[in-house]
């Protein structure tokens, strides 16, 4: 993936290694300054940034829309009329990163911290960790519960799905699935909003509530070896969640 952006005959280059990154791995590349005036450049605060960005923000010029995760500035102070100077990128994504989406995503900014609208920035595509991602595959193909979106809650992957028109699960309104990898266990969060008995109305009637179920798994318990994850092991911790929400619970 790369960029060019010109500002008043300065020459902002990035190039990045790869098109798309998953949680937890490392975005490396290099910025490219080319100075193409007949002046020196100042090269105080210059340099590259991982941002968080709002694209709303960012499409109307709002100068709130960056917010500078981390930075790497020029050393040297000068570049010299017609030359240019690069800057390594390396910048180490956490397993918990902001997964692309719509209301928020990373950003790769270059120049000033505040004249990134006039210097450039490439927005990145970042996936959720593998480990994440097939346990998603493994919940959505083996219990037809199809993902509708995907985004980043606090430290959480948060999957909205949707919920399998079967007899089971009609007491089952919503499902979201909240997961992460913290201190190497598999943390999941299970919300579900299901429709429940009224006894204390005069007449029975159905109404609304959120069941949470938390669980935690070792690296034992879902992995075999590396990304490989044990699909036995996750069908059973699986079975056990949803035989607390299907229609025979309520009803």
């Amino acid at each position: 993936m790369k960029g060019t952006f010109l500002n008043d005959q300065i020459e902002y280059q990035i190039q990045l290694n790869g098109e798309q990154w998953l949680q937890g791995q490392s975005i490396s590349g290099s910025l490219k300054l080319t100075n193409h005036s007949n002046s020196d450049l100042n090269l105080d605060d210059i340099g590259h940034y991982l941002c968080l960005g709002v694209p709303k923000k960012i499409k109307l010029k709002d100068p709130t829309a960056f917010s500078i995760l981390e930075k790497n500035i020029f050393e040297e102070n000068t570049l010299v009329a017609k030359e240019s100077k690069s800057l390594a990128i390396d910048y180490q994504l956490p397993e918990n990163a902001h997964i692309t989406e719509t209301i928020k995503s990373l950003y790769i900014s270059c120049g000033k911290k505040d004249s990134f609208y006039e210097t450039g920035y490439l927005p990145l595509k970042i996936l959720p960790l593998q480990t994440i991602s097939s346990f998603l595959d493994i919940f959505s193909n083996f219990y037809k519960f199809k993902i509708k979106s995907i985004k980043s809650k606090k430290d959480f992957v948060e999957a909205t799905m949707n919920v399998p028109a079967s007899k089971e699960f009609t007491g089952v309104e919503k499902l979201k699935i909240l997961s992460r990898i913290h201190e190497k266990n598999l943390e999941l969060n299970y919300v579900f909003n299901v429709k429940k008995i009224d006894f204390t109305a005069s007449t029975n009637t159905l109404k609304s509530d959120v069941k949470k179920i938390p669980v935690i798994m070792t690296p034992k318990q879902y992995q075999l070896y590396g990304d490989s994850l044990n699909q036995e092991e996750i069908l059973k911790s699986i079975d056990t969640v949803l035989e607390q929400v299907k229609v025979k619970s309520f009803f």
